[in-house]
Order: structure tokens, then sequence, then C-alpha cells
């Protein structure tokens, strides 16, 4: 090791830090303080000295083109700042190819990142070029376009080890074209129109234009080996990709802060973060040969929480939730691993954004036209019912019913409490058929529940009180009736006979109450004698066959 002992830590892959012999004490780099190179390896690893100076040539472009006494020309100053960004990204290009040639990769790929992190960078000075006129901004694109051509073929030629493949080069170009056009865009709008008309192209660029060119980089080409070296890392085309894009989002940011009062809110960068983040997820192997699962687990959760960035705006609040829901319930179907299990809640967690951000002329459709925040109470106890679904215990129906009493009775406090405790204690009942417990105090609690559920629908009707309408003993009865039928069909076999006959008996309530008032003899014989016969064939029916007769002695013949 000789003078400069940070080079060979830089260009190999062995170790972190100097390993200690055999004979002497474990080496702690932060209690050492004989190490101390240690440190100064750690810092000039990363050789932040070409990190230091892009930042400091981006803050002094910046700085002299809100100098009024530089130059005195916005034209002078524009042109000055544009030549100094295509020189230090030519510096860059030559630097990267004579450090590769002494095989010095990891600062070579560093300077080769550096380039692509500032190749849009001259574009966005398009814009102010596009608005002085005089066929600037087309001289400058040309001759951007000429510089960035011969950077690109130079890197291919001369620094073949690097990896950015033909697809990236594509795709960038498809990036480069999209930053071309929109300064052009916009000197048409502001020509045409106003600047304040921007307002609506911005809006399509953050809605719809960069998400799409984000999604771009799931056609990058997977990683073909891992390791080998610095620029040959698998990641490299999707972290240039991602410099590509934040060029272009500070690019769209800076037009619209050109325009007078259009601003660009998190509801409208909503859609980029949540194209971004499922991109991440697919291509979270460009990174690591094998995903971790809390790693895909951290990602989904991202995901999730993408959509509140659009806390406001209702049409993106309800696009970005409505597509998450279907990738989540796509998911919940395809995978069989963990992911499985977190994806299936992030689903039921995208119901109440969606049904909260419906548009009024659907809400309209829903009985008593409830408000957003109405909706998300309403999905809130919804998905509450559905979590409650998922166990098999009677308390957890109790409480779910009380759930759904409590969100009925705070979104209409007006509605019938007899009609709400109905409602209520269907679900129970619909509950109970996944009770596993089949005791005798189970088995009475689900006679108690349909006996006082029945009690609801007969005692308004035969006591002459008001009643609910068939409309709501129709609906309950098919409901109990159907998630025993459905229950029945997936289990094979009848759980128990209370749910059914309680849902037959309020779904023709009415018929039967009439026809109890208005009954005589006759036909409470008859109905008696139904009666009777559905009692026999229930008892037949759970009637235990006989044991077959074992060790038969055969019959002689005469």
């Amino acid at each position: 090791m000789g003078m400069y002992p940070w080079r060979d830590y830089m260009n190999t892959q062995n170790q972190s830090h100097p390993q200690p012999s055999a004979s002497s004490e474990p080496w702690c780099p932060w209690t050492s303080p004989i190490r101390w190179t240690y440190w100064i390896r750690r810092l000039l690893v990363c050789n932040p000295f070409f990190l230091v100076s892009a930042a400091l040539l981006l803050f002094g472009v910046n700085r002299l083109s809100l100098d009024a006494n530089f130059l005195g020309n916005e034209r002078e100053n524009l042109l000055f700042n544009f030549g100094a960004l295509q020189v230090y990204a030519g510096l860059l290009t030559v630097t990267a190819i004579v450090l590769s040639r002494r095989r010095v990769w990891y600062d070579s790929a560093l300077l080769v990142v550096l380039e692509h992190g500032l190749v849009l960078v001259p574009f966005i000075l398009i814009g102010q070029a596009a608005l002085i006129g005089s066929y600037l901004g087309e001289i400058l694109v040309a001759a951007g376009v000429i510089a960035v051509v011969c950077r690109a073929i130079a890197i291919a030629r001369w620094y073949p080890q690097f990896n950015l493949p033909g697809t990236a080069l594509l795709m960038g170009i498809v990036i480069l074209a999209a930053n071309i056009i929109l300064p052009f865009w916009f000197r048409d709008v502001v020509d045409t129109q106003s600047v304040w008309d921007w307002l609506g192209p911005n809006r399509t660029v953050w809605l719809l234009g960069l998400p799409v060119l984000a999604a771009g980089a799931n056609v990058l080409p997977g990683p073909a080996r891992y390791g080998g070296l610095n620029p040959e890392r698998p990641w490299l085309p999707l972290f240039i990709y991602a410099l590509w894009m934040l060029a272009s989002a500070v690019h769209a940011a800076s037009l619209a802060r050109m325009a007078n009062d259009v601003d660009v809110t998190l509801a409208m960068m909503a859609p980029l973060a949540s194209v971004v983040g499922w991109t991440l997820w697919n291509r979270l192997t460009d990174f690591v040969p094998c995903t971790a699962l809390w790693m895909e687990e951290l990602v989904m959760l991202a995901i999730a929480v993408s959509p509140l960035l659009a806390w406001g705006d209702q049409p993106v609040l309800l696009t970005l939730s409505a597509a998450n829901l279907a990738a989540f319930a796509y998911l919940t179907w395809r995978r069989t691993d963990g992911l499985r299990r977190l994806v299936r809640h992030l689903a039921i967690a995208m119901v109440p954004l969606v049904l909260m951000s419906l548009p009024e002329s659907v809400r309209m459709l829903i009985p008593g036209n409830p408000t957003p925040m109405e909706m998300l109470i309403i999905s809130i106890g919804l998905c509450a019912l559905a979590y409650g679904w998922r166990w098999r215990h009677p308390a957890v129906a109790i409480v779910s019913a009380i759930v759904f009493v409590s969100v009925a009775g705070s979104l209409h406090p007006m509605l019938d409490s007899v009609l709400k405790w109905q409602l209520a204690l269907a679900v129970v009942l619909c509950h109970s058929l996944r009770w596993v417990d089949e005791t005798s105090r189970v088995s009475a609690l689900r006679a108690g529940v349909a006996a006082v559920w029945l009690g609801t629908f007969y005692e308004p009707i035969l006591g002459g009180g008001a009643n609910t309408g068939i409309p709501t003993s129709v609906a309950c009865g098919l409901l109990v009736l159907g998630e025993w039928a459905a229950a029945w069909w997936m289990t094979k076999r009848p759980h128990t006979w209370v749910p059914p006959m309680a849902g037959g008996l309020v779904l023709f309530s009415h018929p039967i109450s009439a026809l109890i008032l208005r009954a005589t003899a006759g036909i409470w014989a008859i109905a008696g004698s139904l009666a009777l016969f559905a009692a026999g064939a229930a008892f037949a029916w759970n009637r235990r066959p006989p044991e077959p007769v074992r060790n038969a002695v055969p019959a002689q013949n005469p």
C-alpha cells in the first residue's frame, strides 16, 4: 500500500476493513484509536470530491442565472450556463474513460453516473430559451442532442464494462425527446393563450406523462449476473433511469414555476409515487438475487400509503385507490407465500378510500346521499364486519353487530331502531354458521338470537303496530337463507337448522301473520299437520343409522 491507501480499498470487493492477525486483539472500528485510516477509507470510498464538485457546479449555475450583473444579458447568461453544463459533462466523460483505462472502476463508474444525472439538466434551460425566441431554443436543442450522442458513443466505445444495455439507451432517447418537446409545448401555450393556461397541461404532465415514463423502467432487461466490478452492478440501469426521471420531474416543476399561479401539489405527485412504488417492487431482483419477505412487505406498505398524497383530490384518489385495490386483490389470488396475508389486508384497507372518493353522481344513488366522510365511516364499519367474519367466536359476532348498529345510528339518527336491530341480528345469525364450538350454550345462544329476531318481525305485525315492511323482511330472510345455503354447499353438511328455519319464517312473515290473524280451525289443523310433518322429517334426518350386523349367521336353505 503506497501513498494513497484508499485506492486498493475502493477497487476490491474482499473486505470492509483490514483483518487483524490471529494473535492480535479483535479490532473494533468504533473504539480503536489506532486504525484512523479506516475512517479515511470509509470517507473516501465514495470519493466525495466528485459529488461536491457536481453540487457546486449546479449551485453556481443557479446563482449566476439569478445574477443581473453577470454578463448583463439574459441571452448571454443562458448560453454561458448551457455551455458550462455541457463542458462539465464532457469533462466527466473523458475522465471516466481515462480512469477506466487505469482500471479504477469505482471512480470511473461514479463519474458516468454523474454524467447521466446531469444529462437532462441543460435541457431545463431550453424552456427559458424558447421564450426568448429567435430560434435560440432550437439551436440549443441541436447542440445538446449532438453533445449527448457523442458522450454516449464515447462511453459505449471506450468504456464497455459499464452496465447500460441498449434497451436503457432506447428508453433514455424517449425521455430525452419528452424533455425536448415539453418546453416548446409550454411556449406554444404561452404564446397563443397566456401563462395561466399552463394549469391544464401541467396537470396532464404530472398525472399522465411522468407516470407513463416512470413505468417504462419495467421494460429494462433483468440482471444477467450479480457481483462483478463496480461498473457491472446489476442495479445501475435502474438507478440511472431514476436519475433521468428525477431530472424530468425537476424540468416539469421549473416550467410550472415559470407560469404564474401554477403549483405542483402533492396530489399531482401521487400517481408518480404510486408508479415508482410498483416499479420498485417489480424490480427488487435488480438489487438482490433473492428478495426477502420483509423487503416486499415494506414496499407494499409504501404503495398502499401513496394514494393518501392525493387527499383532497377525489378523482386522483379514486383512481389510485381503485388501481391498488385491483392489484392487491390480484396478488391475493395469485400469491401463495407469506405476502398473500399482507396484500389481503391492504386490499381491504383500500375499500374505505375507494368509497369515500366516489363522485357525487354515484353517491346520489345511495339512500341518504351520504357525504364523503359518511362513506368513509360506512366503509370502516364494513371492513370491521369483514374482519369480524374471519373469526369463529360468538363474541365476535356480537361485537360486529354492535359496530354495525353504532355506525348506522351515527350516520342516520332518524333511522328506525327496530330496523337497525333486525339487520344486526341477521348478521349475528349469519355469523353463527361459522361458530365451531358446538356446545349447549352456543346452541342456546343461537336459538335465542333467532327467537328475538323473529319477535322483531312478528310482534309489530300481530300487535297491530308499525312494521318495517315487506322489502326488509324479504331482504333479511334471503340474507340468512343465502348464507346458510353457501355454508352447506362448502361443507356438504347442514351445520344447524335454526338459521334457515328462522330465515324462512322471516321471509314469509307478512303472509304468515295474515294467515294467523284470519285463520280458522281448519287452517290451524292443516298448519299443525304440516308443522308436525316437518318436525318428523327433521327428526328422521338427524337419526343415527344403525350399525351393520357383524358375524351374522347366514340363513340355511330348507
